[in-house]
């Protein structure tokens, strides 16, 4: 079987029942999914397992955005890294962070290396003797082949930086790239940021429901496992939310990467027979009209 169905997505297969690594919340049957993946991130409220589709929004940043602005920062300031699209990506997934506080980040970042609490040293793979980069620990890093300005490295600099394997170092780099998530006009695109967008969604659902939203917002997706998201996003969401909200929720589940995953594969398990699916069959004969006849109900 072939899914073609546009409403089983991700977020749909986060949202409510939840799986057992999800706190529970008193309002399981309202809740709004924030699915932030490798292409985009969508902002999905659904109530009583179904989406309010007037309320739904997309944020055209995701994953593989990210690891552009990584890529492009590392290639200008260090070193060219431009066909190393797999190996950048898994350098963002070991370095980066969601900041609570921007200007304070960069502050500390334009600390010397010795006092800088952000700048670390990311030996990059070669391969044969390093199969996979990964961050020295900080005891054992050389700050003496930095330059004066943190995170500021020549050529040569870099080659002695370490015997082994070559290594740059990150300092601002780990939180300005997730940053776009918050703020993507930074680099040109013109749309809300993930926090915006939530509070953009529930204001666009019925008043009287709105504080169960903020009461059980649920973040999944690859960029969910980025340390600090979950917080940044309570935080962000707490200047939105009415000044009389008795309580707002954030909830991240253990493992947000696979979570709609394992949703889908409950989803399967509750309907053996797949009733709810487009065969690949019925796709070809009837094309995406099949889909609206089967899905359109109820949105």
């Amino acid at each position: 079987n072939n899914s073609n169905n546009s409403n089983i997505t991700p977020a749909a297969l986060a949202a409510p029942p939840q799986s057992a690594d999800t706190p529970t919340s008193p309002n399981s049957s309202c809740c709004v999914v924030v699915d932030s993946g490798f292409a985009f991130t969508h902002v999905v409220p659904f109530v009583d397992g179904r989406p309010v589709a007037d309320a739904v929004r997309r944020l055209d940043v995701g994953g593989q955005l990210l690891t552009g602005c990584l890529k492009e920062m590392v290639s200008y300031r260090y070193l060219d890294l431009s066909e190393e699209t797999y190996v950048v990506n898994q350098m963002k997934e070991d370095v980066s962070f969601v900041s609570q506080d921007l200007a304070a980040d960069f502050a500390a970042a334009k600390a010397k290396p010795s006092a800088n609490p952000h700048i670390l040293e990311y030996v990059l793979p070669d391969f044969d003797t390093v199969p996979r980069g990964f961050v020295r620990p900080r005891e054992q890093t050389d700050f003496k082949a930095l330059r004066s300005k943190a995170g500021a490295l020549s050529a040569a600099e870099l080659s002695a930086s370490s015997t082994a394997a070559q290594s740059l170092f990150l300092a601002n780099e780990r939180f300005t790239v997730p940053e776009v998530l918050f703020h993507p006009k930074d680099i040109g695109i013109d749309q809300m940021g993930v926090s915006e967008c939530i509070a953009d969604a529930i204001s666009s659902c019925a008043k009287d429901l709105q504080p169960l939203f903020y009461n059980n917002v649920i973040v999944t997706g690859g960029n969910a496992c980025i340390p600090g998201f979950r917080d940044r996003i309570a935080k962000d969401l707490r200047a939105f939310a009415p000044c009389d909200l008795p309580e707002l929720q954030v909830i991240q589940p253990a493992s947000p990467a696979t979570y709609a995953w394992r949703g889908g594969v409950d989803y399967v398990k509750a309907d053996p027979q797949l009733t709810t699916f487009v065969t690949r069959a019925e796709y070809e004969e009837h094309g995406a009209a099949i889909c609206q006849k089967k899905f359109s109900a109820g949105l």
